[in-house]
Order: C-alpha cells, then structure tokens, then sequence
C-alpha cells in the first residue's frame, strides 16, 4: 500500500493488513507534521512478497541529534 503521506500509526496498520513487516527510520524535518511518513524503502505500490520488511521514513520535529566521533 501506498502509506507515504499517512501518519506512522496508520502506516503501520496498513502494513499489517497486508502482511508486511516495518522497521522506521526517523529524520528532522522542518515544514512537516511530525510522525508523518516521508518515504518507504520498496517504492510506494512496489508487488513484495508478504513478510517483506518496508523501511518507513518519518518525520520528527526538530533538530536531529549530533552523534559524535567515535574514531581515535
């Protein structure tokens, strides 16, 4: 199903519904409703097997937290 534009709790649904597994990644975005699906990993309307993982791309209000260096 096409969930890009819905909120992550209906996207969830939807994907559900069809037998669909999800994993979600979170990105700041400004101009946005926060925990709103941005993107998915197949395309929207891609044919998958049932039990495919999608990647869900979702909105977050606010800046992204700076992760630091971890290299010596």
């Amino acid at each position: 199903p096409n969930v890009i534009g819905d909120t992550l709790e209906d996207a969830k649904t939807a994907l559900e519904m069809v037998d669909l597994k999800y994993d979600i990644e979170y990105v700041p975005s400004e101009g946005t409703a926060e925990n709103i699906v941005i993107s998915t990993i197949p395309t929207a309307n891609a044919e998958v097997e049932e039990g495919t993982e999608v990647l869900l791309t979702v909105c977050m209000n606010g800046e992204g937290v700076e992760v630091p260096s971890v290299l010596n």
